[in-house]
């Protein structure tokens, strides 16, 4: 029987991590290509977060609601369903550098 995670249990669930990092660099890619800074990222959240915790989301290392994923995803510039889609990165037992973003 499969474990019973949410996507949320970061600390137990690798397809969580997974899914944490993948955003964050998708996110980190995105907001670069709109020439936006952490700060301003930030600042135009509701409500407003640190530049910290946006530098943190970009590594995988805070989660995000999908309400949070939505909101960041219309800051930069980007599509949603593109910052979430699954992909090769679900393939669970790699290492963080061998994590596909794709």
């Amino acid at each position: 029987m499969e474990p019973n995670w949410a996507l949320d249990d970061y600390d137990r669930n690798p397809y969580g991590r997974a899914f944490y990092e993948v955003f964050g660099r998708r996110l980190q890619r995105a907001r670069l290509a709109a020439g936006l800074s952490l700060s301003s990222v930030a600042d135009r959240m509701q409500p407003q977060r640190s530049r910290a915790s946006i530098s943190n989301i970009e590594r995988g290392r805070q989660a995000v609601t999908l309400a949070m994923a939505a909101e960041l995803a219309a800051i930069v510039g980007a599509d949603l369903g593109k910052m979430v889609r699954p992909g090769k990165w679900m393939r669970i037992g790699r290492s963080e550098e061998e994590i596909d973003d794709e």
